[in-house]
């Protein structure tokens, strides 16, 4: 959020129940977010088999619009939130219904320009993508407030109604007019469970016109010069579809995103344990405990994903060809490629999440969109120089470089353990 002021207000105590203990939490939004993601997998199988390219291409280029947008929706990152939730919860609160309101208005404003420029399809696809957005925004709170269950219950519900309505409403007749109305009920779903629940952390989702009208003022001075390097950091994590689309045209993009998914699928695993992380960091000021938390949960990122990138690449090929059957063999040289990004990106996101949690988001998103300018640059000219393959190799050196700027940052910011 970068809301003002030192670490040193006061502290939230996490939940003494045995679910939000650190060890366990990170277990149970694991295996939800784990449960989550094996449905957006599901999703991708059913609809690689029944659409054709173009239609599979523009399932996945409106998410890719969509994140040009989200910056509207947290005006910074689920990190900050996470860590504001955690330390400042009463300045969060009442900021809030602001926000809630400017991830409204950033949803309306996306629709119609998306809808504008590439039709309401892919608009209402985009939008159930900023709905989730604004249900990982509650999250972040729920999970910064020790409370994991309202987010952990969306993970299982959502991709629940997203499979019955492919199989019921979409499959007798395969458009992609089908997809969006479903994709538009999961999201709901989605955004239904975390809102009902607002009640167990006191969450306030409304308020006084007077209240918007200061609050709306005191997040404009706080966060807009956050707003435009969140929207580079955007161009840097989540724009490959769209820009690979403007780049190669639609059969690229199915031939690699079809590849990309299936790593992507794993990339949550670094934000859950970041989630996690962030109280413990944030709520202390003592430089060798952080030290201490900071290496154990690298060594179980670097190690897990490593350990994950083998098991894709010895066992992902025979399973995906079954499912897939023919139309994943030209995305298969791809996948060979990209399932050794896994260890790269949790670097880069476990990094940046620590400095979150350090309060250096400033540098962290100068830096960031100085990737981000990095990434554009590097896969425009990999994709001129060796096509796809080259596209790839821009993805690798951007995260390793993301990953080295923030670990020598944090080598800083951990013997000079103060405010940035």
């Amino acid at each position: 959020m970068g809301l003002r002021g030192r670490r040193g207000g006061r502290r939230f105590q996490l939940l003494s129940t045995s679910s939000s203990r650190p060890a366990s939490a990170a277990l149970i939004l694991i295996v939800t977010q784990a449960v989550y993601n094996g449905g957006l997998a599901i999703e991708v199988i059913l609809l690689g088999r029944w659409l054709g390219e173009v239609s599979l291409a523009e399932y996945f280029v409106a998410p890719s619009l969509a994140a040009l947008f989200e910056v509207g929706v947290h005006f910074g990152s689920q990190h900050l939130l996470n860590r504001e939730a955690s330390v400042r919860y009463d300045a969060l609160r009442r900021l809030l219904p602001t926000l809630l309101v400017a991830a409204a208005t950033t949803l309306l404003v996306a629709l119609g320009v998306i809808g504008v420029l590439r039709g309401w399809i892919i608009a209402v696809i985009a939008g159930g993508t900023l709905i989730r957005a604004i249900a990982a925004l509650l999250g972040a709170i729920f999970i910064g407030r020790g409370d994991i269950w309202p987010p952990a219950v969306a993970r299982v519900l959502t991709p629940i109604v997203a499979i019955i309505g492919l199989l019921v409403f979409v499959r007798p007749e395969p458009t992609l007019e089908r997809v969006a109305l479903v994709i538009l009920a999961a999201s709901a779903t989605h955004l239904g469970v975390p809102a009902l629940a607002r009640g167990r952390i006191d969450l306030p989702l409304t308020a006084t016109a007077d209240i918007l009208r200061s609050g709306w003022q005191r997040l404009m001075q706080q966060t807009l010069p956050f707003v435009g390097l969140f929207f580079l950091g955007q161009l840097f994590f989540r724009t490959d579809a769209a820009l690979l689309s403007w780049l190669s045209g639609d059969v690229a993009v199915a031939h690699y995103m079809l590849a990309f998914k299936w790593v992507e699928g794993f990339f949550f695993v670094p934000h859950v344990i970041a989630s996690t992380a962030i109280p413990m960091l944030a709520a202390t000021d003592d430089a060798m405990r952080q030290r201490r938390v900071l290496w154990r949960y690298t060594l179980a990122c670097l190690l897990g994903m490593l350990v994950l990138s083998i098991g894709l690449r010895l066992l992902g090929e025979p399973i995906l060809l079954f499912l897939l059957s023919e139309k994943f063999v030209p995305s298969l040289p791809y996948y060979h490629v990209l399932v050794w990004t896994l260890p790269l990106h949790a670097l880069s996101v476990f990094f940046a999440a620590a400095l979150v949690a350090l309060d250096c988001e400033r540098w962290l998103l100068v830096w960031t969109a100085f990737i981000a300018l990095f990434a554009i640059s590097s896969r425009m000219l990999g994709v001129q120089e060796a096509e796809l393959f080259g596209f790839c190799a821009a993805l690798f050196s951007t995260f390793g470089l993301h990953a080295l700027g923030c670990c020598l940052r944090l080598v800083v910011a951990l013997h000079q353990p103060t405010s940035d």
